[in-house]
């Protein structure tokens, strides 16, 4: 009987390194959109409402940190941007830390909106949270152990 034909593992690093761009991409990009589809902070960016909760004018009603919280998912999106293009022992570890702290700020946040009513910002990093878990999963599937049919340095 004939082992089972897998695909070849030198197209998994690839997947890894497109879809995980792709993934970071979006949760930086993610900033750039409004969060809430309608309601209080709909009509401004991540980052510029990231601005105002960091300003005094809303200081009595929300804690100043909760502006610096709004920079956690595109941070973590850089993170598994530039950990999609390494290739040192640490890096699928690192990224999927990032991912995974970058998946609870947003879904708390989706949570947290008005009627769970999510906006483009949103949207998209809930998106680049999917392409990362894809990468994530390549990795995995990448570092899989092979069997020495498999394995290129002992098949004669």
């Amino acid at each position: 009987m004939a082992p089972p034909v897998r695909p070849s593992s030198a197209a998994h690093p690839h997947v890894s390194v497109i879809t995980g761009a792709i993934g970071g991409l979006a949760l930086v990009a993610s900033t750039f959109l409004a969060w809430p589809a309608d309601g209080a902070g709909s009509g401004l960016a991540a980052h510029r409402l990231a601005d105002v909760l960091m300003s005094e004018a809303v200081d009595p009603w929300i804690p100043r940190w909760w502006g610096l919280a709004v920079y956690v998912v595109p941070v973590s999106g850089a993170v598994v941007m530039v950990t999609s293009g390494l290739d040192v022992g640490f890096a699928p570890v690192l990224k999927a830390v990032a991912l995974i702290v970058a998946a609870v700020v947003t879904v708390l946040t989706v949570i947290a909106l008005p009627s769970l009513d999510p906006g483009p910002g949103a949207l998209v990093a809930l998106l680049g949270l999917g392409f990362g878990a894809v990468s994530v999963l390549a990795d995995r599937h990448s570092a899989a152990p092979r069997s020495p049919e498999e394995d290129p340095c002992t098949s004669a």
